[in-house]
């Protein structure tokens, strides 16, 4: 049911926000980077398991504040592209390993890696540069 705007806010329910339109060749240009703070471990089997610290909320943490760790592991191809998420691959770079190396379509890669990193951003350990790492590291200071 939806209420009009003086209810909604009474009632304390918000509008649903709006998704931004983002041009297609942005996104591919986009360069995922693993949150430095996230310590992670690769096993002998290829998977890749994260180690996320998570902080204790409310009144207790206010007394203990003492952190626990969750540990994620990762499948074959979740861990293939978190090695991938450098700073130094883009977005269209790694659909097209995923494509090449897993025989997947690019309409299939694609969809699968946005939702995959959305997950990943959402958690907190990745994040998105607007270009390359590389190119930064490059650029030398003026003296």
């Amino acid at each position: 049911m939806k209420l009009p705007g003086v209810f909604s806010k009474i009632l304390g329910r918000k509008k649903p926000e709006e998704v931004p339109n983002i041009d297609k060749d942005v996104v591919l240009n986009l360069a995922p980077i693993r949150n430095p703070a996230i310590t992670w471990r690769r096993y002998k089997s290829g998977e890749v398991a994260l180690i996320v610290s998570i902080k204790k909320r409310g009144l207790m943490a206010r007394r203990d504040k003492s952190e626990r760790e969750k540990k994620i592991i990762l499948d074959k191809i979740g861990s293939y592209v978190w090695t991938l998420c450098d700073g130094e691959h883009t977005f269209k770079e790694i659909v097209d390993a995923l494509v090449e190396n897993y025989k997947l379509h690019r309409r299939e890669a694609e969809i699968s890696l946005a939702k995959y990193l959305d997950v990943l951003s959402k958690k907190g350990v990745i994040s998105f540069m607007p270009n390359k790492l590389s190119l930064l590291k490059e650029e030398k200071p003026q003296s």
